[in-house]
């Protein structure tokens, strides 16, 4: 439930995950709030707002990711830490909530603090300011009609299928990963277009610690069916969707998997 305090925005009673499971899950209230920099703040009280175990996340350098139909992914990533060490860092939790609702106004007040930082000036009004969101990488290299149509088309699920029908790809591709499971144990994976998300399940069959699967067409609503599906895999699969140059994970990949063949081998060149 969310409770407005002042100028800060509380919501309480949410489950807070390390993504790199260094602490167990914990209930958590989670506080929005401007500091006197004039940065939007997240702050993950364990307990209540006066609990003394807490994270805090910068939203200028946090993105979000719906993982689930109740699940976020939030991950932090700076090229300076805010303390002595003023090393680059990455950090990401999962935060649950009990409802859809309870989901969906987390996502409008992130949105909300997160603009309310956008423009600050402590010398004078940003009121004429206009704001404009960085242009993606992707957008640089890629005719926004040939990616319209490409994730289009990668998106509908009878494509896939016949994908994974075909059982001399579908069963090479396993062979390939499970033939050597050594170089999969213990490493964090990121599948590449991940489609249905078939590779990232061998992956993390195969040993994987944790599986990022990236998809940016609507396959990636299936395929975290498919991981849900699957409960002894579903700690270690993540799927993040959107597209992976504009995307930032909480840490770094060992080993990448994609598949560059697409339908037949030619829908690709549509790319």
């Amino acid at each position: 439930m969310d409770t407005l305090v002042g100028n800060n925005q509380l919501f309480s009673g949410i489950l807070v995950s390390n993504v790199d499971r260094s602490k167990e899950p914990y209930i958590a209230t989670a506080r929005f709030e401007l500091d006197g920099s004039g940065s939007s703040r997240l702050f993950l009280y364990e307990g209540d707002n006066r609990g003394e175990n807490v994270v805090d996340f910068d939203l200028c350098n946090t993105q979000i990711h719906k993982v689930s139909s109740s699940m976020f992914l939030l991950n932090e990533a700076s090229e300076q830490r805010r303390d002595e060490t003023k090393k680059p860092f990455a950090r990401a939790v999962t935060i649950g909530f009990q409802t859809s609702d309870e989901l969906d106004s987390f996502h409008k007040a992130f949105n909300y603090w997160n603009s309310k930082a956008v423009g600050f000036s402590t010398s004078g009004s940003m009121e004429n300011a206009t704001i404009s969101a960085p242009k993606s990488k992707f957008d640089d290299k890629i005719e926004p009609s040939s990616a319209k149509m490409y994730f289009h088309y990668y998106g509908q699920l009878l494509h896939q299928q016949n994908m994974l029908q075909d059982y001399v790809r579908t069963g090479t591709y396993y062979a390939a990963v499970m033939e050597n499971h050594v170089d999969f144990h213990g490493r964090v994976v990121v599948d590449v277009g991940a489609g249905s998300g078939i590779l990232s399940l061998f992956a993390a069959q195969a040993g994987a610690r944790h599986v990022y699967a990236v998809e940016a067409s609507e396959m990636a609503d299936y395929a975290q069916k498919l991981v849900d599906g699957n409960p002894s895999l579903q700690q270690r699969i993540t799927i993040v969707k959107g597209k992976v140059e504009d995307i930032v994970l909480p840490e770094k990949a060992d080993i990448l998997i994609s598949e560059p063949m697409g339908m037949y081998g030619v829908i690709v060149c549509f790319l």
